[in-house]
């Protein structure tokens, strides 16, 4: 059942949802967003994510591919084909997915419509040379916040049904890594500075 895309809230001002599975002019699409701003991603391991509102500012969207599961077996759109298109506003990253009929595509709109399936993930780089491109503050002892605020290169956006976040590889283990060693060398850059005084 179609739905509408954008709805009414007490102010007037025009939200969207978070993400739709529905039919226009016989065609299929899937709309929402991949990318939430200033929300807190689910515990990836002894850290947490957020992705800052600026993070996107200069990013090229101009050829990121919308996926299954991460499987570039498994394209749904690409923007550089028109099938995939992609804006940045105050929410986060929204999209809309033009499905083609192949049996893949066909399937996840239905398990979308079900109920089954409703999450959003992202392949992204960051730039590690920078410092500037991700902050890290201790929580307590053992939980840290990583702040994306500058994202380097968007390759892909996927439609999952286990966001990339929950899983335990080796790429979070090495962002975790990293992100404890950023903070400790903050922690002890500032400690440094504070004895120059």
């Amino acid at each position: 059942m179609a739905q509408d895309v954008s709805k009414q809230i007490p102010n007037n001002e025009e939200v969207r949802p978070d993400f739709l599975a529905e039919t226009k002019e016989g065609k299929h699409f899937l709309t929402g967003y991949a990318i939430k701003f200033g929300q807190r991603s689910k515990k990836l391991g002894n850290y947490y994510e957020v992705i800052d509102h600026k993070a996107l500012d200069g990013v090229d969207l101009t050829d990121v591919k919308a996926l299954v599961d991460h499987d570039y077996s498994k394209v749904l759109g690409r923007t550089k084909a028109n099938t995939l298109k992609l804006k940045v506003d105050n929410d986060g990253l929204w999209f809309e997915i033009e499905l083609a009929d192949t049996t893949y595509a066909v399937d996840l709109f239905k398990s979308i419509q079900r109920g089954d399936i409703n999450e959003c993930s992202f392949g992204f780089k960051i730039d590690e040379t920078d410092r500037n491109s991700t902050t890290v503050e201790r929580l307590d002892q053992n939980t840290y916040l990583r702040t994306v605020k500058k994202i380097n290169e968007l390759r892909e956006i996927s439609i999952v049904s286990l966001p990339a976040y929950e899983n335990t590889n080796a790429e979070i283990k090495r962002d975790l890594e990293q992100a404890v060693q950023q903070y400790e060398l903050s922690k002890a850059a500032l400690e440094l500075e504070l004895l120059t005084l």
